[in-house]
């Protein structure tokens, strides 16, 4: 059974918490959540207090001083949509379950969102959310240092050599399709992912050379973990 089924296509009331950073698109931000509390609007007692995986998204108008730029949002929202992870918002807006497999060898949209552990969907106006308060880990403060990496990266260097810097030290994947057509020719797409092979690799190198010098294995992540992270 599906916990969310008592909600699809209602109007909810929804307190989560932002697990990454929001992507800003042309008219849209997409916010990903992990739902402590879900109410149904016009009933209260349907209540949903499991941790739920939300993929909220807000649509906003174009501000009419911005000589008709799409996608920017008026000054008072970009203030309240300014959202880092650990942020807790309070959200109102109408709950769906995202398309599953249309086609026979389609696309499976739900599928997709299963695997980042996104349960359901709900699209919310910009007056209707609300920061509440903020969740503090050591998760989401990694999640700062890399998005200030990130920044440094993109101030410091050409596009290019940004999104190339950043797809092989972090794994994004927001390189220019023409570069990325040119990794392709050369057959070297691979080195812009450190993928398990990879990490493998460097474990295997570091266990051999523990063993040779015959460190006890209870210390080893004295070693590895460092090493890893490296």
């Amino acid at each position: 059974t599906d916990a969310l089924d008592n909600f699809d296509q209602k109007d909810v009331s929804l307190t989560g918490v932002v697990t990454d950073y929001p992507v800003r698109t042309e008219n849209r931000l997409t916010i990903n959540l992990n739902a402590k509390e879900l109410v149904a609007t016009t009933d209260e007692n349907n209540r949903l207090e499991d941790s739920t995986g939300i993929r909220a998204t807000i649509y906003y108008p174009a501000d009419e001083d911005t000589n008709g730029e799409p996608g920017l949002l008026k000054t008072n929202q970009v203030q309240q949509l300014d959202l880092a992870p650990g942020d807790v918002l309070l959200l109102q807006g109408q709950l769906s379950h995202p398309s599953g497999k249309r086609n026979p060898g389609g696309f499976d949209y739900r599928l997709y969102l299963k695997s980042q552990s996104i349960d359901g969907l709900l699209t919310v106006e910009p007056e209707n959310i609300e920061r509440i308060g903020q969740e503090r880990s050591i998760y989401y403060q990694i999640l700062a240092i890399k998005k200030t990496l990130e920044h440094q990266s993109d101030v410091n260097f050409s596009k290019d050599v940004s999104d190339l810097l950043k797809g092989v030290v972090f794994g994004e994947k927001n390189i220019n399709e023409d570069l990325a057509r040119r990794f392709q020719d050369a057959g070297v797409t691979h080195v812009l992912s450190v993928s398990g092979l990879h990490v493998g690799y460097v474990f295997l190198a570091l266990s051999l050379l523990l063993m040779a010098i015959r460190i006890n294995k209870r210390y080893w992540m004295l070693f590895l973990t460092p090493a890893l992270l490296f």
